[in-house]
Formats: C-alpha cells, structure tokens, sequence
C-alpha cells in the first residue's frame, strides 16, 4: 500500500464531509484507516488503488492519521483551495518579498500551508497520480508560497480561525485552454527563440535614455559609469534595474551579476565587492519581440548598506547585433490539455473547498470566446471534483502597454455564472508592469467575496 503524495506529514484536509484518502493497493489488499477517533477499512480494486472516504472532520490541528504501518503527523483539517491560473497566480515571496519584508520574517503560522503542483505536462491522459510537498508558512518556506494565496489564507484564517490549505497550481504565460480537458479550437501561441551576444571590451557609444522604445530585434548594450566613494569601498551592492524588454545579462566591472531571460521579473542582482572610485555596469539586453527599452518610471540604483546611488538620465548605448523577423511557432507545453492533466487531473480526489482562478493575460490576442473557455472549463473542473465549488476570480488589473477592455468584458460575464466571485483588480494595478507588486490587496479582495 502506498499512499498519494498528497497525503504526507503536515497535510491539510477539508473540514466537513467529501475528504477521503487515497493511494495504490494491490486488488484485495486491505487497508485500514485511523483519524479523529474513526477507524476505517477497505481494500484495493482491481485498477490497484483505493479510496477511503472518511466521516465528518472537525477542523483543527495538530492530529495523527493512521494508514496501515503509515503514520502522518502535523495533519491539519481546514479549508482547502485551489490556486490555479498564470503568473500572477504563480508569483511566490522568493520574486516579491522585498515589498513584504513583514511576512518574509514572520514567525511559523502552522495554519497556513501549501502543497506545490511541479510544474509538467502531458499530452497523452489525465494522470491519476503527482508529486508535491507540503509545507507551513515560515521563514524557511514562505518564499516559495504563492503570494495572492498567502494573503487569501491569512485572510481566511484570521476571519475563521480555520487552517487554510493551499494547493498551488499555476503557470505563467499559459491561456485557459491549456487547463481544459477537452479544448474547442484554440489559437496558436506566438514565441521565438532567444539570441545572444557578448558585450564588446571597446564599447565607443553615444548617450541615449535607456526608457526609449528600441525598434528591432536584436542585442543592445548599455553601460553607466558612477563613482563608489570611499566609505562604501570594499562592500558588495544590490543593483536595481526594474524590468527590461526582453532578457538581459549584466556585468559590473567586468564580472558577469545575473541574467534574466524575459521582460516580467524584476531586476535584483548582487555585486562583487566595489573599490573605491570608477564603476562601470554594462547591461547586454536582448530584444526578441521587435522592440524593447528599459520599463519606464522603475527605480535604477546601486544600494550601498544605507547609501543609494542613483543610476538614472541617459546610459551609453551600442548596438551589436540585429536579428532577423523573429518566427513564430506554438510552444508545444501550451498545446491544448497537457497542464490539465498532469497539474489537475491528479488533484481531483482531494477534496477542496473552493477555487482561486487569477488568469487571462495571456488570452489577450484572442479575447472572443473567452467567456465560453472559461464556462467549460468550470464545468469540467467541478463535475470532476462532483460539486459546484465556490470560484473565486480575478479581473485583470491595469497595464497600459495593452487593452485588456475585451478580455475584462468577457470576465464580467464570467461573474454572472452561479457560484462564482469576481474581484476586480483594475485598481491595483501599475501601469508599466504586468504582475503588479499588490499582491496584498487582491488576495484579501477574494477573501472578501466570501462571507
């Protein structure tokens, strides 16, 4: 007997009625259960697996549950959610701790916890089975929570008292037909394969402001030279770069400092110690999708211990490299079904309380029919856990760099269906970033929408 990944030390299981346990057994193979004061029997069919379902649970925590020679620990009994979506959904701690420095330190909360889906695919049958881990909210794992789920949670367990369990399974850059199990005809995904080159020792540039749109694909290179002053010699620096259309890969004085290989996150890299007097930082950008530039109104700077130095006005510029019209092709993971059934379909047994469903940035080229996508695959989801599920959804937020007007309509009618939420985070956003930093707002905002 062999239980599913999902039930391992520090679990969390739905409160009430409908959870049950689940693994692999050999056909007649019995196998018992303890939990709350109930024990339980059955014994495995003839596919090799069996399900326990099991008595009304009383929330709470910490118990021991009892299967076979398996004994779990740390077992918690709350409310559990799907956090499902692309990356704003996915966004953990690790990209925005910075901005919530208070829960980055936050002592253990043993009432919050998360099971992290890994991200695969599959194109061939819905998977009966996953790998994952649990995990509480403490210092040690918050960076890799999920950010609009932790606040969700903390909402939900401040209001109730109620541990909250996370099951944490998004995706960035995917549309809604990749998290249908039987898509209607979908549009192709457009990308291109990245290009490099290395930056040139004799750099011979002009200055430019690095927040103008540079037309054409191609690799730029830029560099800004400022002074270390004396009381910060010897020290290392963070460099702040905000975000850069498309990838970049950054050096300071010569030693490479990081790279990032697409325009979303934000830019943090840690420097070699600096001497005192000259510094020079060379930022190899690649431009993949026709234009790119420095995201205007984002903070550039060296921060010194308590010292700042600004790296704002015009940087050099010098050009490199030109590549052709980049040629699109369908990025084979974002094929219809694969995420649904290796992210999903192994989730089904497990009970939940409800959905958190924060996407559509990526159905922004093909917005017509969204409503009818996201109607069967709300379908789907719920006659596959065989209940209509409270789902909690999230309307794009603001970003000027495209009309979201018609994907944002289309989420208004997905409001109006039976037992689902709609928060509406236009407010939140900021208008040169496409995954704003409030994070804050938007999972206490779907806390809100239930009562």
């Amino acid at each position: 007997m062999t239980l599913s990944p999902l039930f391992t030390d520090g679990c969390v299981l739905r409160m009430g009625t409908g959870s049950a346990i689940f693994g692999r057994a050999q056909h007649g193979e019995r196998v018992t259960a303890e939990f709350q004061g109930v024990t339980y029997e059955t014994f495995g069919d003839a596919s090799g697996r069996f399900n326990i379902a099991l008595s009304e649970l009383s929330h709470g925590g910490a118990f021991e549950l009892r299967v076979n020679d398996v004994v779990l620990r740390d077992v918690y009994v709350g409310e559990v959610w799907l956090c499902a979506g692309q990356s704003n959904m996915q966004i953990t701690f690790a990209r925005i701790g910075r901005r919530y420095p208070e829960v980055m330190a936050a002592p253990p909360e043993p009432r919050i916890r998360r099971f992290l889906v890994p991200q695969d695919t599959d194109f061939t049958a819905p998977r009966a089975d996953i790998v994952g881990s649990w995990a509480q909210s403490d210092p040690e794992h918050i960076a890799d929570f999920t950010a609009v789920g932790w606040f969700f949670a903390k909402k939900r367990m401040e209001r109730t008292g109620v541990p909250v369990g996370l099951l944490a399974t998004a995706i960035g850059g995917t549309p809604i037909h990749c998290w249908l199990r039987n898509p209607p005809e979908y549009p192709a995904a457009l990308y291109t394969d990245d290009q490099s080159a290395p930056p040139a020792p004799n750099f011979g540039a002009t200055p430019c402001n690095p927040e103008v749109t540079q037309s054409g694909s191609g690799v730029t290179l830029w560099r800004k030279r400022v002074t270390i002053p004396p009381e910060f010699a010897g020290q290392r620096a963070e460099l702040a770069l905000g975000t850069i259309v498309d990838a970049d890969t950054t050096y300071v004085n010569g030693v490479e400092v990081g790279s990032t290989a697409y325009r979303y996150p934000p830019r943090y890299y840690t420097t070699p110690p600096l001497p005192e007097g000259a510094c020079e930082i060379v930022v190899k950008q690649t431009i993949i999708g026709g234009w790119g530039k420095f995201t205007e109104g984002k903070t550039r700077e060296l921060r010194i211990s308590d010292g700042v130095i600004p790296l704002v006005g015009d940087w050099e510029r010098r050009r490199v490299a030109d590549f052709p019209s980049p040629v699109p092709f369908t990025a084979p993971q974002n094929d219809p079904c694969g995420y649904y059934n290796a992210m999903i379909a192994p989730l089904h047994g497990f009970a939940i309380s409800g959905a958190l469903w924060y996407q559509g940035e990526s159905d922004d080229k093909t917005p017509r029919g969204y409503f009818e996508r996201f109607s069967q695959m709300l379908r789907e989801w719920r006659g596959a856990w065989g209940w209509d599920f409270p789902m909690l959804t999230v309307g794009l937020a603001r970003f000027d760099e495209t009309d979201w007007t018609r994907v944002r309509e289309e989420q208004l009618r997905c409001a109006e269906l039976p037992n689902v939420g709609f928060y509406d985070a236009w407010g939140d956003g900021e208008p040169n970033d496409l995954h704003p930093l409030n994070k804050r707002s938007i999972g206490e905002g779907l806390a809100g929408l239930i009562l």
